[in-house]
């Protein structure tokens, strides 16, 4: 009846139910406002429904390299080479595929695949979505994949099987080993989709809903959200030991005040570096102690894990809800199903369990089991809350009393694949809306103890207006250490190469901590293909670089790179191949939540009509890039291209302002021995056969990096 109201404006006679019945399913949904809000948050919900139904097809029409090349998304042509049944829960089937590196072949690593993602796994043979999982591993050659069924059983044909009257199979339930397998189903090839859709649309809508049931409905969250309603706050705290609070700087304790004087909701905005993840392990140290039970959830797994974590030394009994193969192994003993302490052999005992621990943590989406429904949380506590869409935020809200949101709007927002969707606010967070209304409920944490001053600076003067600060002088001073930086005189070309073209040498001194290497003149040009774009002589000035660090002694796990469009991340983990198990290259968006002493960024766009692309005109995304570094941060640009949009030219101008912009000599690609140059320091005639193998290798990266290993 609610949606009858709602969507219809019904009444008792068109829905055919007694009118005083029907009164009282719907008097409370009167409001105009609440007909205004339910439609369009529905609508934006169908309309991004509808392009993801869109992308999905994409599985039934383009092949596996088409898919490939074209975003990223899919890997095709890899063969079983190895299978075993594990325990862990949902994911019970584990399998090692390999696909050679060759001439046809790019590296698996080049692929917008990472740990814990969702896939479709499909034979190449055209029996799509045999089984879902996720991403254990990816190598150059082979990745490691975890999923719900068996990927090979159906194509076992069984004793007496005939293709018109006997089609008999073997059953996907009967285990199987690799070695039992005829050769016809050894040899087949299969792909992996990435599973983008996976996001439970139809969990959304019933959040909207649920806000306007009667009886069973959440009331108080439809006057926070729908009416806007202010919070309230007590006047005194709950009580807590201030002695365990030492270590706190002023922000840190105004938001542990802020949340245990909390009569409906608090937001704290976490900028970066700032230790939100701190401030939110004690407060459910401080709740508990209170006797306070606390729901705790975010956008992603690994930020659940990550406060968790910092409370495994504490006496305090949670649970973690979830898919054993996302959580993190240290945290895992703590799922209901592996407590040491309790039999789980029913839904009755899992609900148990739920409902008497102080603590249980669980994704925004995965608080979707029934057994929540039976319990009501003191506190609801959503990490990540920028990133979480409003109608799925409000699906672990329903499930408590008092809510805090915790994140940062000027990061990056929810993600959202309709346009028009985009537009019209389904990219608008909770916590953005909440914050807007009643900036009163915030509670700004501002030391920072990330990033040193002059990276800093960049993200308080466009970003923050100046409210970020150093948590303290070694953090602001920090700077990147090269341990051996005479190395790389060797890694010239020629010993005599003029001072004004040592660019390498330049970057690596250690004042020089914020550098924009700008490559008009090297020149460094865009390629574009349809809607692909990247830039070949920038990857290779990444690479070089990268090369040059690692040499130089700085550890590789301490390196990240990144950009804001796929093709590029795609084309520069193909060059940094030998070095990708250690240095993450991703996009913009997947570095959000890491950081590294040494971030680099490559902008890619450089072209004759100083066109910028839409990419970069979302300043949030840049300033996640930005944010990401510790002590040294390398930008890669066309300056002339850049300063065509406003945000950039104001960002480059405070880069010239304090002397932050190198200008790049020409040729700097082949100023320094990089991976595809001569790296061998004998004589001429070692050189000749050296360049030779070189020019082989470049079609072979396995190759390659045996050379590599051999020459360092």
């Amino acid at each position: 009846m609610a949606l009858n109201k709602l969507i219809e404006n019904g009444t008792s006679e068109n829905s055919g139910i007694l009118e005083q019945k029907y009164e009282l399913l719907t008097s409370h949904l009167n409001e105009e406002e609440y007909k205004i809000f339910f439609k369009k948050w529905v609508g934006l919900i169908d309309k991004e429904s509808l392009t993801l139904d869109m992308l999905q097809r994409q599985i039934w029409t383009l092949t596996a390299t088409e898919k490939e090349q074209s975003g990223g998304t899919c890997l095709g042509g890899l063969e079983i080479i190895e299978m075993e049944e594990s325990s862990v829960s949902n994911y019970n089937y584990r399998y090692v595929l390999n696909r050679d590196c060759n001439s046809s072949n790019a590296p698996l690593t080049s692929a917008q695949f990472s740990k814990y993602d969702r896939i479709l796994v499909s034979d190449e043979e055209g029996h799509y979505a045999l089984a879902v999982g996720c991403i254990d591993l990816v190598t150059p050659t082979t990745v490691i994949i975890r999923t719900d069924r068996r990927i090979i059983n159906s194509s076992l044909k069984l004793p007496g099987f005939n293709a018109k009257n006997n089609q008999t199979f073997q059953s996907v339930l009967s285990k199987r080993d690799l070695e039992m397998l005829p050769v016809e189903v050894k040899n087949k090839t299969f792909r992996i989709d990435k599973n983008e859709f996976y996001n439970g649309l139809a969990l959304a809508r019933f959040n909207i809903l649920n806000l306007f049931l009667p009886e069973y409905g959440d009331e108080k969250r439809r006057k926070m959200v729908v009416e806007l309603m202010p919070p309230n706050f007590s006047n005194k705290p709950l009580p807590y030991n201030v002695s365990e609070l030492e270590s706190f700087n002023p922000d840190q304790l105004a938001a542990v005040d802020k949340v245990l004087r909390t009569e409906d909701y608090s937001l704290i905005l976490g900028m970066p570096g700032t230790g939100k993840t701190t401030v939110i392990a004690q407060i459910i140290r401080i709740l508990v102690a209170n006797g306070k039970s606390v729901l705790l959830t975010s956008h992603t797994h690994s930020a659940v894990d990550n406060i968790l974590l910092k409370l495994l030394d504490d006496n305090i009994d949670f649970y973690r809800v979830g898919s054993e193969a996302k959580i993190h192994p240290l945290v895992r003993k703590f799922m209901p199903q592996k407590h040491g302490s309790h039999d789980m052999n029913s839904i009755e005992d899992f609900q148990r369990m739920i409902h008497q621990a102080p603590v249980v943590a669980a994704t925004c989406m995965g608080v979707g089991d029934l057994v929540f429904n039976y319990r009501t949380f003191d506190y609801c506590i959503v990490d990540e809350a920028s990133q979480v869409s409003m109608p799925f935020c409000l699906g672990p809200l329903r499930f408590c009393d008092k809510f805090i949101l915790v994140g940062d709007h000027f990061q990056l927002p929810p993600l959202v694949k309709n346009p028009e969707a985009r537009s019209q606010g389904l990219d608008r967070s909770l916590f953005k809306l909440l914050s807007e209304k009643h900036p009163q409920s915030v509670v700004s944490l501002s030391y920072q103890y990330r990033m040193c001053a002059d990276v800093m600076l960049l993200s308080n003067k466009l970003i923050y207006e100046n409210r970020l600060k150093c948590g303290n002088d070694n953090v602001a001073q920090r700077s990147l250490r090269i341990p051996m930086k005479e190395r790389l005189d060797h890694l010239l070309l020629d010993p005599s190469t003029p001072k004004n073209r040592l660019w390498l040498h330049h970057i690596f001194l250690e004042e020089n901590r914020v550098i924009f290497l700008d490559h008009d003149d090297v020149p460094a040009k865009e390629r574009m293909s349809t809607d692909r774009v990247d830039n070949p002589i920038e990857a290779e000035l990444v690479g070089q670089i990268v090369d040059s660090l690692v040499k130089c002694g700085c550890d590789s796990k301490e390196i990240g790179v990144m950009s804001f469009y796929r093709a590029q991340v795609k084309l520069m983990k193909t060059r940094l191949v030998s070095h990708v198990q250690n240095v993450e290259v991703m996009t913009a968006d997947q570095f959000q939540g890491r950081d590294k002493e040494c971030i680099i960024i490559s902008l890619v766009r450089s072209n004759a009509t100083n066109s910028v692309g839409n990419l970069l005109k979302e300043w949030r995304r840049i300033n996640v890039a930005i944010t990401r570094a510790k002590s040294k941060l390398l930008i890669l640009g066309s300056r002339k291209t850049l300063e065509q949009l406003d945000t950039l030219k104001a960002f480059l101008s405070l880069l010239k302002s304090r002397g932050w912009i190198y200008r790049l000599p020409l040729g700097a690609d082949s100023v320094y021995r990089g991976l595809n140059q001569d790296n061998c320091k004998a004589g001429s005639s070692k050189k000749d056969n050296s360049k030779m193998s070189l020019r082989m290798m470049k079609s072979r990266p396995i190759l390659k990096d045996i050379f590599n290993d051999l020459v360092n």
